[in-house]
């Protein structure tokens, strides 16, 4: 079948005029409908008349990326985990400022650091071999 389907999220349906398309639709020949041999070659003409409507009339919407993840490529469960515990760590710290919570609050900081930057710097590494 010629009838290939437009998502309607891509079509900008705000600014689209209403006119130039009602104009389209009154002007298409659609008696060459009546004369296909079977319902489905009459459905798929129908579709492929309105599909060039839709192409001549209806602005296309403008495409945007959109990052798939939020977090950097070379983040991992680990570094998240490491950092959870380092949150968790600096408010026990900050309620109760304790010696022995800032001991432990230094000891993930420092942990938390150095297994980012290892972890930046293998991503890296990859990256470069992988060129």
């Amino acid at each position: 079948m010629a009838f290939m389907h437009r998502p309607v999220s891509l079509i900008e349906q705000k600014t689209s005029p209403i006119a130039p398309c009602t104009t389209s639709l009154e002007a298409a020949d659609w008696s060459t409908m009546d004369t296909a041999s079977s319902i489905d070659g009459a459905v798929a003409e129908f579709y492929d008349k309105l599909l060039n409507v839709l192409r001549d009339t209806v602005p296309v919407r403008a495409r945007r990326f959109h990052c798939p993840s939020r977090t950097p490529l070379w983040w991992n469960a680990h570094l998240r985990n490491l950092r959870n515990q380092l949150r968790k760590a600096r408010k026990r710290f900050l309620l109760r400022g304790s010696w022995g919570n800032k001991v432990t609050l230094s000891c993930l900081e420092t942990e938390f650091a150095e297994q980012q930057d290892t972890s930046y710097r293998n991503y890296i590494a990859e990256v470069q071999d992988s060129l």
